[in-house]
C-alpha cells in the first residue's frame, strides 16, 4: 500500500482546488464545481480512513467494520463543497467497537488535520444521534442529505429510518418549526434584508441558507430535497423552480470565485470584490449605472427572489400551533360576507377570489382592509395577488384606486409591512410605475448600505416608528394632519436615482407626474412634488452651514411657506437618514436637525423675527 505522509496529502488537497480552479476558469457551472470537489474529497477521506483502519489487525477490522461508519454530513452531504469549506463528518458507532472506533477516529482525525482538510466532525452511537437531533436543530438538519463514506450500510440505513421517523416523521412539526426559528434567528444576525451592499452569499438573507431552508422544509414535508422532483409534485411551478435553479447556480459560483480569491472560506460579498467579479464578467455602464451597480442590480434581484419565495414557502408550511388552531377556529369572521380575520391576517376563501379580488380596486379594497385592521394578506392570498398584479396594468388608475391608496398610506400602525407585501406582489409599480427602475438599485458608494428600494421601504418605516418617540421628531408626525402626503413622499423621494442627472431634479418630475396619475389636488401636488425636490434640503442646511445666520434661515422659511410642509420636511429628513443605514442618524444630527426645525418654526408662527 502507498504511503500517505502530510506532505503527499497536503498535496492531494491543493490539487482539488488546483482542478477546480480550471473548471471554474472553463466557465463550468457551480454545481459542477461544487460536486467535483466534493467527489474528490470524499476519495481522499476514503483513502485515508482505510489506511489507518489497516493499522489494526484483522478481527479488529472486521468487528470496525461491521459497527461503524463514516458519514458525510451539511455541505458535504449535500455534495455542495466550496473550494475551502469545512468538511462535514459524522463518525457512527455501535457500543462494542467504542475504544478501537475511538482510536481509530483520532488517528483518522489527527491526519486530515495535518493534511490540511478542514473538518467540522462528531463521534456518535445511534442513540446518541438520534437524541441531539431532536434537541438541536443543526444536528438534525446536517443530517437531512447525509452520505455513506464508508463503513456498515445497515448501521447508515437504521440512522436514516430512524431519523426519518422519529425526527422528520412524529417530530416534522416540531423541525420544521425550529428550522424557520434557527434560520429567523440567522437572518437577524446579518441583517434581515436581503438588499444589503455587502451580503454574506451564504447566510443573509436570500442567500444559499434560505435554499437550504427549502429544502430540510421540503424532506420533512414531501420525503425530498430535489428541486426537479418537487416541480413534478407541483409543490413548486415551473417558474418558481427556473428561479430557484438559477438563483442557486448565481450564487453558488460567487461563492466559490470568493474562496478562490481569499484563498480561504470567504463568503462576504465585499465592495472589492463586487468590484473585482464586475471587471471579470465584462460587464459595462448602461442609462446611468456603474458596471458594478449593474452587477449587484442582478445579485439584488437574484436574493430577493430567493427571499421572496422562501418567505412565502415558509409562511404556507409553517405548522401552526394549537393555540393558532383555536384562534383561527373562533376568531374568524366573514364581514361583508368574504373577508376573514385570523391570527394577524386577512384571507378570501378561494372560491370567492375571482369575485372579490378579479380587479384592482378590488385588491386596493384588500390591502386598506388590512391596513386599517393592522393584518397582512395570508401567503395563499398574496401568491393570488401576485398572480393577478400583471393583468392590471392596463386599467386607469381611477379617483377610486387613488381614494383607496391614499387611505391605505393614512395608516400607520404596520404599514411599512403592507407596502412591503404590496412590493412584493408588484402592485406598488402598478400603482408608481417608476419604482420597477429602482427595483434592486444599488447606489454604489460608502453612505447608502441598501439597494435604493429598500432604503425607500425603511424610511417609511423610520417616519411611522416615531409615532411612538417621544421627541421633538415624535411630536412633528404626531400632529401632521395629512401624513398620507409624508408616506408618499418618502415613497417617491429616492426613485430619481440611477440616473446621470442629480436624482432631485429627477425626482421632481416623477413626482410631478405621480400627482397627476393619484388625482391629486393641485396644493398637494405641488407639496409632494415640493418636498420630493427639497428633500435633503435641511439636511444640508444643518449640518453644513452657521445655524446662526439670517440669510440660512431666511432661504428655508422662505421656501417651505407653512409650519406644516417645515414639518413634514423635518419628519422626511430624518426618515431619510435613519434609513441610509445602521448609526447614520446620529443624536449630534437628530439635535441640529431638530434646533433647525424649531428656530425656522418660531419664525413662521410670528415669535422671532430674521
Amino acid at each position: 500500500m502507498t504511503t500517505t505522509t502530510p506532505n503527499s496529502l497536503k498535496s492531494e488537497v491543493a490539487s482539488i482546488r488546483t482542478n477546480a480552479f480550471q473548471l471554474f476558469d472553463d466557465g463550468l457551472w457551480g454545481e459542477e464545481i461544487a460536486r467535483a470537489i466534493s467527489s474528490e474529497t470524499d476519495s481522499i477521506l476514503r483513502k485515508i480512513f482505510e489506511k489507518n483502519l489497516h493499522e489494526f489487525s484483522e478481527d479488529e477490522i472486521e468487528l470496525i467494520s461491521q459497527h461503524s461508519a463514516m458519514i458525510a454530513i451539511g455541505g458535504s452531504g449535500r455534495g455542495e463543497l466550496a473550494p475551502y469549506s469545512d468538511t462535514d463528518l459524522l463518525f457512527l458507532y455501535r457500543p462494542p467497537v467504542r475504544e478501537l472506533f475511538s482510536e481509530l477516529t483520532s488517528n483518522v482525525v489527527r491526519d486530515y488535520w495535518d493534511g490540511t482538510m478542514k473538518l467540522g466532525h462528531s463521534l456518535r452511537t445511534l442513540d446518541e444521534c438520534l437524541a441531539l437531533s431532536k434537541k438541536e436543530i443543526e444536528v438534525a438538519t446536517a443530517l437531512v442529505e447525509a452520505r455513506l463514506l464508508w463503513g456498515d450500510e445497515k448501521l447508515f440505513e437504521e440512522l436514516t429510518t430512524k431519523f426519518e421517523k422519529q425526527v422528520t416523521g412524529f417530530g416534522q412539526n416540531h423541525f420544521i418549526r425550529n428550522c424557520i426559528e434557527s434560520r429567523n434567528t440567522e437572518r437577524a444576525e446579518l441583517g434581515m434584508s436581503p438588499s444589503q451592499l455587502e451580503p454574506n452569499v451564504k447566510c443573509s438573507s436570500g442567500g444559499l441558507r434560505d435554499l437550504h431552508l427549502i429544502r430540510w422544509i421540503s424532506f420533512a414535508l414531501f420525503g425530498t430535497t430535489d428541486l426537479a422532483v418537487l416541480r413534478k409534485q407541483e409543490v413548486i411551478n415551473e417558474t418558481d423552480y427556473q428561479t430557484l435553479v438559477n438563483a442557486h447556480e448565481f450564487l453558488l459560483r460567487i461563492r466559490i470565485n470568493l474562496h478562490f480569491e481569499a484563498l480561504r472560506e470567504q463568503d462576504v460579498l465585499t465592495r472589492d470584490d463586487q468590484l473585482r467579479i464586475t471587471k471579470e464578467r465584462n460587464i459595462i455602464s448602461e442609462d446611468g449605472q456603474r458596471p458594478v451597480e449593474l452587477f449587484m442590480q442582478g445579485y439584488f434581484q437574484q436574493s430577493t427572489a430567493v427571499a421572496t419565495f422562501c418567505k412565502h414557502f415558509e409562511a404556507t408550511h409553517k405548522p401552526r400551533t394549537f393555540s393558532s388552531h383555536i384562534s383561527r377556529l373562533f376568531s374568524s369572521t366573514f364581514p361583508n360576507g368574504h373577508y376573514r380575520f385570523a391570527n394577524q391576517e386577512i384571507d378570501i376563501p378561494p372560491h370567492l377570489r375571482e369575485a372579490f379580488c378579479g380587479t384592482l380596486t378590488q385588491v386596493l379594497k384588500v390591502y386598506r382592509t388590512a391596513a386599517l385592521s393592522g393584518v397582512l394578506p395570508t401567503a395563499s392570498l398574496t401568491e393570488e395577488i401576485k398572480n393577478r398584479v400583471q393583468s392590471f396594468s392596463d386599467e386607469e388608475l381611477t379617483p377610486e384606486n387613488s381614494m383607496l391608496f391614499l387611505d391605505i398610506l393614512r395608516c400607520h400602525e404596520g404599514l411599512g409591512e403592507i407596502l412591503r407585501n404590496m412590493y412584493s406582489t408588484g402592485l406598488l409599480e402598478i400603482i408608481i410605475p417608476d419604482f420597477t427602475r429602482t427595483r434592486c438599485l444599488l447606489q454604489f458608494n460608502q453612505y447608502h448600505s441598501y439597494t435604493v428600494d429598500e432604503h425607500t421601504l425603511l424610511s417609511v418605516e423610520a417616519a411611522t416608528h416615531f409615532e411612538k418617540v417621544e421627541s421633538p421628531l415624535g411630536a412633528a408626525y404626531r400632529h401632521l394632519k395629512h401624513k398620507e402626503l409624508l408616506h408618499l413622499a418618502l415613497l417617491l423621494h429616492d426613485l430619481g436615482k440611477g440616473f446621470e442627472e442629480d436624482h432631485s431634479d429627477v425626482g421632481k418630475r416623477i413626482a410631478a407626474r405621480i400627482g397627476i396619475r393619484l388625482h391629486l389636488s393641485e396644493d398637494h401636488q405641488s407639496l409632494i412634488t415640493f418636498l420630493v425636490h427639497k428633500h435633503l434640503m435641511m439636511s444640508h442646511l444643518a449640518f453644513r452651514r452657521d445655524l446662526n445666520d439670517p440669510a440660512l434661515m431666511n432661504q428655508l422659511t422662505h421656501d417651505v411657506g407653512s409650519a406644516e410642509t417645515l414639518s413634514m420636511l423635518y419628519v422626511l429628513s430624518a426618515s431619510d437618514l435613519t434609513a441610509v443605514g445602521p448609526g447614520v442618524f446620529t443624536t449630534w444630527k437628530e439635535e441640529l436637525l431638530t434646533e433647525l426645525f424649531n428656530r425656522s418654526l418660531l419664525i413662521l408662527s410670528g415669535k422671532q423675527t430674521l
